[in-house]
């Protein structure tokens, strides 16, 4: 929790967490409809809830942080449909067969208990629901060794490739599509605004700097003014509750 209380402080701050086009490819993966009642598991600071917001008919923001929600009421003026609920994705507080479409965007990493937190949106969703799953993955398969190592920098994480997405979601769903969104990314950005120390900053830094050109590669890794530019990759899955 006092991570999330840290990282509430500059969360808007993140690049790719905020650029348009990659919404804009969330939301015409995920279909919205104005009759759909929907879920934003982890809202963060609601950035998700509120794309959604004037395309369905409800829209409920879930998240375990107090910090985070503070932060999104600050962005929930004017959206009357909008309901933000301090909550744990484990323990889903409502009856199952509630939700159209649940949507998880980068929040499935964070958590351990994997198979229950999935189970747990699979019950609240209706059935034939959509659930919209979203995560960062490796720009290829042949680095998910140096993606994984620069991740457990960051924190105790899960870390997938395109396989492991689609395998994870088939037990519960069906009808599986993946589409992916591609982006330069800052890591100045990206590790000024993680609530890193600055020698867990400096060490990943390096691990990029002295990566094997093969790495470099995958990357399209770049120098420039100071930072390291590199090419950031994001799976948005949807699956149908069978």
């Amino acid at each position: 929790m006092n991570e999330w209380a840290e990282r509430a402080k500059t969360y808007e701050n993140i690049s790719w967490a905020k650029e348009e086009t990659y919404l804009k490819t969330f939301l015409e993966a995920t279909r919205p409809k104005k009759t759909d009642i929907l879920l934003d598991c982890g809202t963060g600071t609601a950035r998700i809830a509120a794309l959604f917001s004037p395309f369905v008919k409800k829209v409920v923001a879930l998240d375990i942080s107090k910090d985070m929600l503070s932060v999104a009421k600050t962005k929930i003026q004017g959206y009357k449909n909008m309901h933000l609920i301090k909550g744990n994705i484990l323990n889903i507080p409502f009856p199952a067969n509630s939700f159209d479409k649940i949507t998880a965007r980068m929040v499935f990493h964070h958590i351990k208990e994997q198979k229950k937190a999935l189970d747990e949106c699979h019950r609240v969703l209706k059935p034939k629901g959509l659930f919209i799953f979203s995560e960062g993955i490796p720009p290829h398969p042949s680095v998910k060794n140096f993606y994984t190592a620069v991740s457990k920098f960051l924190e105790d994480r899960v870390d997938y490739t395109e396989e492991d997405i689609y395998n994870f979601l088939k037990g519960n769903f069906d009808n599986i599509s993946m589409y992916f969104y591609t982006t330069r990314l800052s890591i100045n950005n990206w590790l000024s605004n993680h609530a890193l120390p600055k020698n867990t900053q400096e060490e990943i830094v390096r691990m990029y700097r002295d990566a094997e050109e093969n790495i470099k590669k995958a990357y399209d890794m770049e120098e420039k003014n100071g930072d390291i530019l590199v090419t950031g990759k994001f799976n948005i899955t949807t699956a149908v509750k069978v």
